[in-house]
């Protein structure tokens, strides 16, 4: 039976018009086959162990659709189009130079090569069955300097197919257009599909565009070559249909010629009619006509930065599409729509995007001076859209040059200030949509998180409900177990033991018989429904989409940014925005309109705004002058010798001596006042009296000395000697670290206000910003100002530490303390002062006044560290004032006993050389009464300089020759 059901299968018909009479038979054949096991089962005797047979039916073979190629166009009576079909210069990009009647050529220089060309017909398709062709005439191959990118490959390029009107005429990267490319690709919308062959130059390419709502191919576009299809009907986007689509051709390394018709250059498998032929009713003409007076205008808008400069551009354009912009942010938009590819995507500005592209022309800018150059020599309206470059005279006048020829126009447009009605009524509404899509944005994102958290509940309210079942089971099956277990012990029999017993008797009911627990099946009806129920979400109420509206301050807003990129980059901002004017006649310009505001009021605004950013904005290229440089030197020699008399007056030893010789003048001034009262007192008295005279006089003065060191408060700004206060103590003698450093930054900061105003030598810029602080102290002590090693958060919070030598003014930091001091005493005077504030406030339980500085090392900013100076210091803290880096100049003097550091550069050379290297010497470290080590020397000849300093001074260690070491 087996092998008979095998050869009926077998025998099945196998063609592909009856693959259900194939499974048909080889069922009803295994059928066969077991029908006989069956009735061998049936009848008792035992059956052979056959494995039924495996029937393996082929799958019949998919239908290959037969293409159905396009009909041929029929007779078609209506009125044809009588404009010849060519290309309009404002259709086209810069770089094409149109020849012969519909003949296209590219520059090929100065990087020219790298970008695409494109150019866009006159007429545009709405709806029938229309061809247009093209052929490649020759390859423009250009040598690629050395040294740099390569170009984007191929760089020989071909596209042709259709796009919107009014678009930019390079195809395929965009929702406005599609193309068939050389490569063999189908590409819309930065999409690529391989759907058609690759072609090249010497053949004739066909592009047929099918919008006959009749046809069985309509809404598709084909590609043939030489009158071969090379690519089947492709079928157009849903958002290209029913729009008017042009004839569009973009290109590289190429010179081609378009053929619109009325004869086609060769003949299609079927008639189809060129677009030259075509109805009057199926296409669309686009007509430009030239300026009655031959004049082209070249327009240069004329914004302030961040003001709406390319936000009213985009505007412009929008409505003026005939113009064509000429600018960085458009050249860069052009590069990376050719396939050129930098690093980094980060636009830095929109005035000049940071192309790095690695080709030194486009990367540079010069390539946009060619293209100046060609537009000059086309007949075309442009507008010049450069922020810095209209703001400057000098970049206008350059640029205006290109443009001096007799078919132009030049008009400068000046518009600042309030913007026109118009401009506002774009911005409101441009404000709400973004608003509304926002909004839109938040509303589907919360739909989405609601769906899927009401998706959660919905399994777990399930899983709920199968944990409730699953329990129920358990118990109704525990329940029916225990009952059989009593109904066992109580002898009872179910009724299937009777039956049992009747049919096999009693011993097959006793092995049969299955234990209690295990004939405790429970059924799904068995389990009440109402008992299973669960408490379901109520229905939640669908939000609408919400409606915004604008705030006051959204509406007048005018200038309103749609990225946070700005117009020009802040380091070219500050260094030219006190040079910005507006264009004058004399420039070259034929026009001058001021747009929103009259001339008076532009220049008012001007003036305004220039005020405003003198304030705000840094100055990049600022530096210290030898105004500077004379006062922060005499500051430094006073601190040093501040220095010394701290450290002495802290010796007990001279102490003392200072103490001894006062009390040697107190007493030879008792002297005198005794001597000269014996002469008035003319010898009345007795050798007695006058000794106890003595002894009173002596007391007194003793009494008046110990008063005079016990006396703690005396006025700190009528101290006229900061140096001897009172027996050779000086004023600062209770000074701690904290003290020394506020000291230096009251100095730093007054020298910085000062020095900043002197070095700008601007009347209208005379203070800086708080924040610019950090950028000026950086720039001109060479050091980070840091609030942290204050103990402060925010510069603001360090700036009322010392509020008595600086203070913020408004929006400006504003120095306390004139410039034209003859010593530097009032510094030391004002940092006692408030110490003995701050000591007040101590003693009378305040801890917050309490100062924790960071100590930082001064050496740890310097280029290099080497290992610190041998010295027997014991004291942690760094000298005041760090050497000069690679000039081996001493550092400061320490506050208590020096900690010298040695610094010298780190070089990978041996310490013994050949040959005779230098490299700079390192610098100082800072030195006190316990000597400290100098900065390590230069390398040369011999090897490093020797740097452990040595006695009370601290000097500096010496090289090993003149040039290696650094000097004190």
């Amino acid at each position: 039976a087996p092998v008979a059901a095998a050869t009926a299968a077998a025998e099945a018909p196998a063609v592909a018009e009856a693959p259900v009479a194939a499974a048909t038979v080889a069922t009803e054949a295994l059928a066969a086959a077991e029908e006989p096991a069956a009735a061998s089962a049936e009848g008792g005797e035992a059956a052979p162990a056959v494995p039924p047979p495996v029937a393996f039916i082929m799958p019949p073979p998919p239908a290959v659709p037969v293409f159905i190629e396009e009909e041929d166009a029929s007779n078609d009576k209506r009125a044809k189009l009588k404009e010849t079909i060519g290309f309009n210069i404002v259709d086209t990009t810069l770089n094409v130079m149109p020849g012969s009647p519909n003949m296209l050529m590219t520059l090929n220089e100065g990087a020219l090569q790298y970008l695409l060309a494109g150019a866009r017909a006159n007429v545009g398709m709405k709806k029938g069955r229309y061809v247009f062709e093209i052929k490649i005439i020759e390859f423009l191959n250009q040598i690629e300097p050395s040294g740099q990118n390569r170009g984007p490959l191929p760089k020989s390029l071909l596209r042709i197919g259709v796009s919107t009107g009014g678009s930019f005429p390079l195809l395929g990267d965009t929702e406005e257009s599609i193309a068939f490319d050389s490569e063999g690709n189908l590409i819309c919308n930065r999409k690529r599909d391989p759907v058609s062959q690759k072609f090249g130059p010497g053949c004739t390419i066909a592009c047929l565009v099918n919008m006959d709502e009749n046809s069985i191919h309509a809404n598709t576009i084909s590609l043939f070559r030489d009158g071969v299809r090379i690519a089947k009907p492709q079928p157009l986007p849903d958002f290209l249909k029913g729009k008017v689509l042009y004839p569009t051709v973009t290109f590289k390394g190429m010179t081609v010629h378009m053929n619109f018709g009325p004869e086609p250059c060769t003949p299609l498998p079927f008639k189809c009619k060129t677009l030259q032929e075509a109805a009057n009713a199926d296409v669309e003409v686009v007509t430009w006509k030239a300026p009655k007076d031959g004049k082209y205008d070249v327009l240069f808008p004329v914004c302030l930065p961040d003001e709406g400069t390319f936000e009213w551009l985009d505007f412009f354009l929008a409505s003026n599409p005939q113009y064509t912009e000429l600018s960085d942010r458009k050249l860069f938009d052009w590069a990376m729509r050719s396939g050129l590819w930098r690093p980094k995507n980060n636009r830095s500005s929109n005035d000049r995007p940071d192309m790095n592209l690695g080709i030194p022309q486009l990367d540079d800018g010069s390539v946009k001076s060619l293209l100046a150059i060609a537009a000059a020599s086309q007949r075309r309206p442009m507008i010049i859209m450069e922020v810095k470059g209209n703001l400057t005279k000098k970049d206008r006048i350059d640029m205006v040059k290109n443009f001096r020829v007799p078919h132009f126009r030049k008009v400068a447009w000046v518009m600042v200030g309030d913007p026109d009605d118009k401009f506002k009524v774009h911005t409101v509404e441009r404000a709400l949509q973004d608003k509304q899509a926002a909004a839109m944005a938040a509303f589907e994102a919360r739909k989405v998180e609601k769906a899927r958290q009401k998706q959660f509940r919905e399994q777990q309210r399930k899983l709920e409900i199968a944990k409730k079942r699953a329990e129920r089971i358990r118990q109704l099956a525990e329940e029916k177990a225990a009952k059989a277990a009593e109904d066992s012990a109580k002898g009872l029999e179910t009724a299937e033991d009777v039956e049992m017993k009747e049919g096999e008797g009693e011993g097959a009911a006793a092995e049969k018989a299955p234990e209690p627990a295990a004939q405790a099946e429970v059924k799904e009806d068995e389990i009440p429904d109402e008992e299973m129920e669960v408490d379901e979400e109520p229905e939640e109420v669908e939000e609408e989409p919400p409606k915004v509206v604008l705030t006051d301050d959204e509406k007048h807003d005018w200038f309103r940014k749609s990225t946070p990129v700005p117009d020009i980059v802040p380091s070219t901002m500050s260094a030219t925005f006190s040079t910005f004017t507006f264009p004058d006649k004399d420039e070259g310009f034929d026009q001058l309109d001021y747009k929103w505001k009259n001339a008076a009021e532009s220049e008012a605004y001007l003036r305004q705004w220039t005020l405003e950013r003198k304030v705000t904005t840094r100055i990049e290229d600022l530096q210290p002058s030898d105004y500077f440089r004379e006062k922060l030197q005499k500051w430094q020699k006073d601190l040093q010798g501040w220095h010394s008399k701290h450290m002495e007056f802290k010796d007990p030893a001279k102490r003392a001596a200072l103490f001894s010789a006062k009390r040697a003048s107190v007493a030879k001034a008792s002297e005198e006042a005794r001597l000269k009262k014996e002469v008035a007192a003319k010898g009345k008295k007795k050798d007695s009296e006058a000794k106890k005279d003595d002894k009173e006089a002596e007391a007194e003065a003793m009494k008046a000395l110990e008063e005079e060191l016990e006396r703690q408060e005396i006025d700190v700004f009528g101290v006229e000697d900061i140096n001897d206060i009172a027996h050779g103590e000086p004023l600062f003698f209770n000074f701690a670290y904290e003290d020394w450093t506020l000291l230096g930054l009251r100095f730093e900061l007054h020298l910085l206000c000062h020095s900043f105003k002197n070095d700008c030598n601007d009347k209208d810029r005379t203070a800086f910003a708080p924040e610019h602080l950090g950028f000026y102290y950086t720039k001109y002590f060479k050091k980070s100002l840091i609030s942290r090693n204050f103990s402060q958060e925010k510069i603001e919070d360090l700036l009322d530490m010392v509020k008595d030598t600086i203070a913020q003014v408004g929006k400006v930091i504003e120095p306390q303390i004139t410039d034209d001091l003859e010593t530097n005493d009032v510094f030391v005077k004002l940092t006692e002062e408030s110490r003995r504030e701050r000591q007040r406030r101590i003693d009378s339980g305040d801890e917050s006044a309490k100062l924790q500085f960071v100590v930082v090392a001064q050496a740890s900013q310097q280029p290099a560290l080497g290992a610190s100076a041998k010295s027997k210091s014991v004291s942690q803290h760094p000298g005041v004032y760090p050497g000069v880096p690679n000039m081996g100049m001493t550092g400061g003097k320490g506050f208590d006993k020096g900690c010298g550091k040695m610094v010298m550069p780190k070089i990978q050379r041996p310490v013994f050389a050949s040959k005779a290297q230098f490299v700079p010497p390192g610098s100082d470290g800072g030195w006190g009464d316990g000597g400290g080590g100098g900065g390590g020397g230069g390398y040369q000849q011999k090897g490093y300089g020797k740097s452990s300093g040595k006695g009370k001074k601290g000097k500096s260690g010496g090289g090993y020759n003149s040039k290696g070491g650094s000097y004190w």
